[in-house]
């Protein structure tokens, strides 16, 4: 059926009908401990000498057994080994040395355990390498970081620690500028925990400064599409599966969420398959031979009966469905904004709670902060301020030839970090790099940029550019340099009924991300345009695309850019 995990294929089918023995007992106390992942490629590792407690056995000065860092304290390192579980004689001989943290640090090197670094490492960074093969699909990618994330979570025990060492291993994966760091990086700023997404993205942007190409999937992160939802179930409405499609460009998938009623209605298994037009076939098959009703669901009935079961507790009944449940809930998670939030009464079996509480609890599950209760406004803050001018702007993407261009209308209050956000809308990029403004002699940007700026949140367009025929410079990704003259044509009064901001026109599409710069950018339009060019396959499956025909650098589409922009008309910033 195309999943995209590794459950056995003889038991696919078994995934796509509801099962409906009867129930196991309510499990009693904690959940039990999960297998490893299914692909031994991308399960969790052994951590040499971690628990071991052998004979001291000192080694000798320059083996490379590795020191705790200084800034580690004595309290810290018996937290973690009780997070992790470590034995109590190994606990016991570390809480006799106190606050000496030269002196543990000593003597867990003289007995082996440390371990070396590369030995956990090497075997982590290598769980990414099916990623960097020819035809690897965002989806596939997606589920490697959900196996990974819960053989992770798995392992480390408590949050902290969680978060600290996934942190560690960030950086110690950077220093190894390598393809399947690259990879890790990207994958964890798209599904990691919050708390660690711009530690990745950073060390990712890094790697690409090294020269390191990111891989054509890389590109559909965080880009998918809802496409449509059916369901289907027992006659006794005991269980029912609920199927969400989605696709990245032209590339379907589906995930399949068994519901049980007899359960409370929470989740019992959820896995993920990139053929949807294949598990249709079959769920009709199975409804001719068992008589299995299969219902069209609208969007906002889909995601009534997506919310109720996120409401419910998860009631996985064996180590496998746990497990699936595990990996493929943070991806389900990411796709549930592209649903419709349901009223409280379209929502099925009105048992449960609010649908914010599910989500709450949901991401909480995740590791991603709860979303904050906006607070309520005053009565004169119950719109946002209409813009009483408006900034005419040219932005030109500095070395292309055909010129590529926007020409904008913007608020002129609006400020540097919104004005990024509309030029990134308008040119169909995806805000996944390092940017900064520049004037003759001031940066601004956010976050760490390497160089001395102000902070674009904070200034206006209307300051740094106020007159007609002021400039600026944009420059969007450090790696491939895009560099943009942005000119002011003109500042005006605001049209009374007028949308802002807005593009007016434009022209020639923007160059897709991580091709190289301007220079690489020239080298895949001719690659493409030439079928006997050596690298005309390769370009083709990077873009994700059957056919040279699909693209067209010279096409552009206000509309379409003005349907990117319309979420941020009459917002402020």
């Amino acid at each position: 059926m195309g999943r995209v995990s590794s459950r056995p294929t003889s038991r696919r089918h078994l995934e796509a009908v509801p099962d409906l023995d009867p129930p196991s007992p309510a499990p009693q106390g904690p959940a039990p401990k999960n297998p490893a992942p299914k692909n031994p490629r991308r399960g969790r590792q052994p951590e040499p000498g971690l628990f071991d407690l052998p004979e001291p056995s000192p080694a000798p000065p320059g083996t490379g057994q590795p020191a705790i860092p200084e800034h580690v304290s004595a309290a810290e390192v018996r937290r973690v080994l009780a997070d992790m579980g470590a034995p109590a004689d190994l606990q016991e001989a570390v809480a006799e040395f106190g606050d000496d943290m030269p002196a543990l640090s000593t003597w867990l090197q003289e007995i082996g355990a440390l371990g070396d670094p590369a030995d956990v490492l090497n075997p982590m960074l290598g769980q990414w390498a099916d990623l960097l093969e020819r035809g690897v699909r965002a989806i596939e990618a997606e589920v490697c970081t959900g196996e990974f994330l819960h053989a992770y979570g798995q392992a480390a025990g408590s949050e902290n620690s969680l978060i600290g060492s996934m942190e560690l291993l960030i950086e110690e994966a950077a220093a190894t500028r390598t393809r399947e760091a690259l990879a890790m990086c990207r994958c964890l700023a798209h599904l990691g925990p919050a708390e660690i997404r711009a530690t990745a993205a950073r060390a990712g942007h890094e790697l690409t400064r090294y020269g390191i190409k990111d891989m054509p999937w890389v590109k559909d992160l965080g880009r998918a599409e809802f496409v449509d939802a059916f369901g289907y179930g027992d006659d006794r409405g005991l269980q029912e599966s609920l199927v969400l499609e989605f696709r990245h460009g032209r590339r379907g998938h589906a995930f399949v969420v068994l519901i049980d009623h007899r359960l409370g209605g929470g989740i019992k298994d959820l896995f993920a398959t990139d053929d949807p037009d294949e598990l249709r076939r079959d769920v009709q098959f199975e409804s001719m031979l068992e008589g299995v009703e299969v219902t069209p669901h609208s969007p906002a009935e889909a995601s009534a009966r997506l919310h109720a079961a996120l409401d419910a507790p998860v009631c996985a009944d064996d180590p496998e469905q746990v497990q699936d449940v595990g990996i493929h809930l943070p991806i389900l998670l990411d796709r549930l904004p592209l649903l419709p939030a349901p009223p409280a009464d379209a929502r099925p079996r009105a048992a449960g709670r609010a649908a914010t509480a599910a989500i709450r609890r949901a991401s909480a599950r995740r590791g991603r902060p709860e979303p904050k209760q906006k607070p309520a406004r005053s009565p004169d803050r119950r719109a946002p301020v209409a813009p009483t001018s408006v900034h005419r702007i040219k932005v030109t993407l500095a070395g292309s030839k055909p010129p590529i261009w926007r020409r904008l209308e913007v608020p002129s209050s609006t400020t540097l970090m919104r004005l990024h956000e509309i030029i990134q809308a308008t040119f169909d990029w995806h805000d996944s790099h390092l940017w900064m403004f520049e004037t003759s002699d001031v940066v601004f940007g956010v976050g760490e940029l390497g160089v001395p700026h102000r902070n674009a949140r904070r200034v206006r367009i209307g300051q740094v550019a106020p007159a007609e025929g002021d400039t600026l410079r944009y420059v969007y990704d450090f790696g491939d340099d895009w560099n943009h003259r942005i000119v002011v044509e003109a500042v005006a009064d605001a049209e009374s009924e007028g949308r802002y901001p807005r593009c007016l026109n434009g022209r020639r599409s923007a160059p897709p991300e991580d091709c190289g710069g301007i220079w690489g950018y020239a080298e895949l339009v001719e690659s493409l345009a030439d079928k006997t060019h050596p690298e005309h396959a390769d370009r083709l499956e990077w873009l994700g695309l059957d056919s040279a025909r699909e693209f067209d650098p010279a096409r552009f589409d206000a509309a379409a850019a003005n349907a990117r922009l319309a979420p941020m008309a009459g917002r402020r910033r």
